[in-house]
């Protein structure tokens, strides 16, 4: 019965990461639209992002520092920063990095964000501490070094990644890493949507598969 969203976040110019906006425009009432600093912009990503705006949803850059707020929810805004978004070694590290703070709940989003930018929100210290983790480019071996899942520290790990795609993600590496801290790991390859919701104080999980 959904048919409104108040807000997509658009992480970074990769097809796979905006790609299915043209489809949401389509079909639900977007409000909002959040994108980065960005660096460079791709045809196909600028053209996406004006049908946005052409149906009416407001366009917003996001950078670090920033604190969006809808009631009790806090959406902190950790990367990038204008400097960091054109001196990224890449556009994955140029990802739109957020944290939702909902009571004594939160969630880090690390988009496509690799090893290096995992090094520097390392200066972030305990804000990075989050009970849930999405882990950055889908698990690749380039994500989820010792120091920053030792610091996140999460109850559970989202990994978002096609079946059977070429890259061969989630890396066995990785996955041995998660392994070795005992965390909870939900894969969309295997395990199909989750649903994950909170009360500000405990969180409950449906899985769809």
């Amino acid at each position: 019965g959904i048919t409104v969203l108040d807000g997509v976040v658009l992480t970074h110019p990769h097809l796979d990461h905006y790609g299915g906006l043209s489809s949401l425009l389509d079909d639900f009432d977007v409000r909002r639209v959040w994108q980065p600093v960005q660096r460079s912009r791709y045809a196909s990503y600028a053209g996406v992002v004006d049908k946005a705006g052409m149906r009416g949803a407001d366009i917003s850059v996001l950078r670090a520092g920033e604190v969006l707020s809808f009631g009790p929810v806090d959406l902190l805004v950790l990367s990038p920063d204008s400097l960091h978004a054109v001196s990224a070694g890449s556009d994955n590290d140029a990802s739109l990095i957020l944290k939702l703070v909902y009571g004594e709940t939160s969630m880090l989003f690390m988009g496509d964000g690799e090893l290096e930018i995992e090094r520097r929100l390392l200066a972030y210290d305990s804000l990075l501490t989050s009970d849930w983790l999405k882990i950055g480019h889908h698990g690749a071996v380039t994500a989820g070094s010792k120091a920053f899942l030792k610091q996140v520290n999460p109850r559970g790990v989202l990994i978002s990644v096609g079946k059977y795609n070429r890259y061969g993600h989630p890396a066995s590496e990785t996955l041995a890493r998660l392994d070795k801290q005992g965390m909870q790991v939900l894969r969309t390859d295997m395990d199909g949507a989750a649903r994950i919701t909170s009360d500000g104080r405990e969180w409950m999980l449906t899985q769809w598969r």
